[in-house]
């Protein structure tokens, strides 16, 4: 037991029974603490006394002066009462005369959350304890509450953009650097027929014919639909290419190429940097080898590398070229607007880009008879700020470019860089011929002539994808997946990624009417008919400005930046009222437990410690 005079606080229950049934008075201020009193030695009429700031009360033994009472529970620390209740001993209290559990905990929780109002940096807070009138505390404290809630779906908003790592918009940087020189893009011209007149007339075949051929590369953009729908008109067109083939003992792919336009048949001369090439030249540096894309073989700048030094029009690079006579060329009932153009057709895209799926997306006209310049714009973007720490788990956002892609073949750059939004869609599409129609597209540049089959005009007609659309009604061809439209082209885009460090081109385009001075030296320079036509392609950079588009991550640093923002905003807190505010749960959960278990080992020691015995 404790000794005379010993002081220590009074555990909670103990002291809410105390004011219960003896009237000790007790406030809120936290610092006035109840003590405990061991009397029984000093004074024969009390066994405690409990005291507080404001009172205090005596606890009596009873009539009795040779009896203990034991109201409240030993020293926790006393181990050695082993004294047994006896067989005639009488209770003195009953546990129902216990103050509830609730009770007590009503009063710990107006003690702490009082003193956390007033001592706690949040606004509002302080108003709820000071109003005077209810309605005015539950105006306040629905203030609060509906701040605190915006503010945790702000919380919870931020961390899962943070999670998902987007990208932090509005992070544009313009850069206006100088420069000495500029690298020119990729340039890809395709004639709007690509075959050769001499070729056709020598192959005795009609126009109808000639555009069945180009069905084989899916040009959907040049042919009319309902030429490609048309089942009577194909099958006789498809006898006669399996008698041609049989008789050239060549590929649908061989025959194509041997049909096709070369640079030579088609380039005059051109000019780098003011600087005359002959045709021999030009298609030895600028052109080596064409490029089969879904136009058919074209022109392509592809494997050279050309730097523009002289800046505005008199920089850049130039081709004259001439049409080809296309009485014998294809069938202009079964073309589209776009394939019925006089002229060529012009792509420029980035050395990483295999330009077979552009040439009839992203092409600009040049008409016969026509000047056509390109004013080109650089911008650059940069994404590798979206690449985070890998211990995070983050999946690839952005794929690396070598310094060397521009000298790489069209198979490789598909292989290494197929994922890049620039190859990705054609990629999935080389894939899904292969899975779906068991040949390969013509244009697939990783084509071995003897390896596969390559895809023919009936194949790309007939062949239908059904995985790509949840119906199973909807069963589009490779046709009409070769034209980019539908569903499928959405889906396959999901999964491409840009490049770490993204350079793209754009065009500003203007047309100037050649002179009949003009055309008549060229057809005499390089003994022209007068059936050909002449028209000149010109590109060119203005300056050597550029845009660079940063990209970055929303990192834990702006996550919490912009959390903490809307904390001030909202509730005038900060970093500091969060540890308050978790300190003050703590604080609260321990306190609470520590008032839980001392009522209930209370409980399992009231039996004994309320009885009274006769002292030996």
């Amino acid at each position: 037991m404790p000794a005379s005079g010993n002081k220590h606080p009074v555990p909670p229950y103990a002291l809410a029974n105390a004011i219960n049934s003896r009237q000790v008075s007790f406030d809120d201020d936290p610092n006035n603490i109840p003590t405990l009193t061991d009397n029984r030695t000093s004074d024969p009429n009390y066994s405690y006394s409990v005291s507080t700031k404001s009172s205090t009360v005596n606890l009596p033994n009873g009539d009795s002066s040779n009896v203990e009472k034991f109201d409240f529970c030993d020293d926790p620390s006393n181990n050695n009462d082993d004294r047994v209740p006896p067989q005639n001993a009488v209770r003195q209290m009953t546990l129902n005369e216990r103050p509830p559990l609730v009770k007590s905990i009503s009063v710990l929780m107006r003690g702490k959350f009082n003193t956390f109002c007033q001592d706690a940096t949040i606004h509002g807070l302080g108003n709820i304890r000071r109003a005077d009138k209810l309605i005015t505390k539950l105006s306040w404290a629905a203030v609060v509450l509906v701040q605190t809630g915006f503010l945790a779906y702000i919380f919870i908003t931020y961390l899962d953009a943070y999670w998902n790592y987007h990208v932090q918009k509005g992070s544009t940087e313009l850069s206006w650097e100088e420069q000495t020189e500029m690298e020119l893009p990729d340039v890809t011209i395709c004639a709007s027929s690509p075959f050769k007149r001499s070729a056709i007339n020598d192959l005795h075949v009609n126009g109808t014919f000639m555009a069945y051929l180009l069905l084989g590369f899916g040009a959907g953009a040049y042919v009319r639909q309902d030429f490609a729908e048309s089942k009577e008109l194909h099958e006789p067109m498809k006898l006669w290419l399996d008698e041609i083939l049989a008789a050239k003992n060549t590929t649908y792919k061989g025959l194509v190429m041997d049909l096709a336009l070369r640079c030579e048949d088609v380039i005059l001369q051109c000019s780098y940097d003011g600087k005359e090439l002959s045709r021999d030249e030009c298609c030895e540096t600028v052109f080596p080898k064409p490029a089969i894309t879904s136009h058919g073989p074209c022109l392509s700048s592809h494997g050279n590398v050309h730097m523009q030094k002289i800046f505005g029009r008199k920089g850049g690079i130039t081709f004259i070229l001439k049409t080809d006579d296309y009485s014998m060329g294809l069938d202009s009932r079964l073309l589209t607007d776009a394939g019925d153009v006089y002229g060529y057709s012009v792509t420029v895209t980035h050395p990483a880009t295999v330009p077979s799926t552009l040439t009839t997306t992203a092409n600009k006209g040049a008409p016969a008879g026509m000047k056509t310049s390109m004013e080109l714009t650089k911008t650059v973007e940069d994404w590798s700020g979206l690449v985070m720490p890998s211990f995070r788990g983050q999946p690839k956002v952005c794929v690396d470019l070598s310094s060397q892609v521009s000298v790489l073949e069209y198979s490789k750059i598909i292989e290494e860089y197929s994922e890049w939004r620039g190859n990705c869609l054609l990629r999935k599409l080389f894939e899904l011929s292969e899975s779906s129609c068991r040949c390969r597209l013509i244009d697939d540049p990783r084509i071995d002539n003897n390896s596969v089959r390559i895809c023919e005009p009936q194949d790309i007609i007939n062949c239908s994808l059904p995985q790509l659309y949840e119906d199973p009604t909807e069963l589009p061809t490779m046709f009409e997946m070769l034209k980019i439209r539908g569903r499928g082209a959405e889906t396959f885009s999901a999964h491409c990624l840009p490049l770490c460090r993204e350079i793209s081109f754009k065009s500003t385009m203007s047309y100037e009417l050649l002179s009949r001075k003009f055309i008549s030296d060229m057809k005499t320079k390089h003994d022209l008919s007068d059936e050909d036509e002449i028209l000149i392609i010109k590109l060119f950079f203005t300056d050597t400005n550029y845009n660079t588009i940063v990209h970055k991550s929303y990192t834990l640093l702006d996550c919490f930046g912009t959390i903490g923002g809307y904390m001030g905003l909202l509730l005038g807190a900060s970093m500091i009222s969060v540890v308050e505010t978790t300190f003050f749960i703590v604080k609260f959960i321990y306190e609470f437990l520590a008032l839980y278990f001392s009522r209930v080992r209370c409980h399992s020691q009231a039996l004994r410690n309320s009885f009274i015995r006769s002292r030996p």
